[in-house]
């Protein structure tokens, strides 16, 4: 890996971390995801991991231009984290839940 390619995956980060908010993702459940910014709807970006080799690639031009990762690939990445994060906030819920009621105390 190249001192460019250090700095653009980290330029990536830097602008996944700011406009995170302004996209949306929508997996498509094959290791592939459209990420569409919200105000623009008709500039949408495929991206892709595959899971045997981890490598992620998008069709965006900055992807294109460096074939390293862009901010489309990190803020997949950061949405599936908060999905996750959100899933076992969830499953801690239930769990309480399950306690509390086992215990007679709902």
């Amino acid at each position: 890996m190249t001192l460019t390619t250090n700095k653009n995956i980290e330029t990536a980060i830097r602008n996944a971390e700011k406009e995170y908010e302004l996209y949306r993702v929508a997996s498509t459940g094959r290791g592939e995801w459209n990420v569409t910014r919200w105000n623009d709807a008709g500039r949408d970006y495929t991206v892709k991991a595959d899971s045997e080799t981890y490598n992620w690639t998008c069709d965006c031009p900055a992807f294109e231009k460096t074939q390293t990762v862009c901010k489309h690939c990190i803020i997949v990445r950061m949405h599936e984290e908060e999905l996750a994060a959100d899933e076992a906030r969830a499953d801690a819920f239930d769990q309480d839940a399950a306690h509390c009621i086992a215990a007679g105390k709902f």
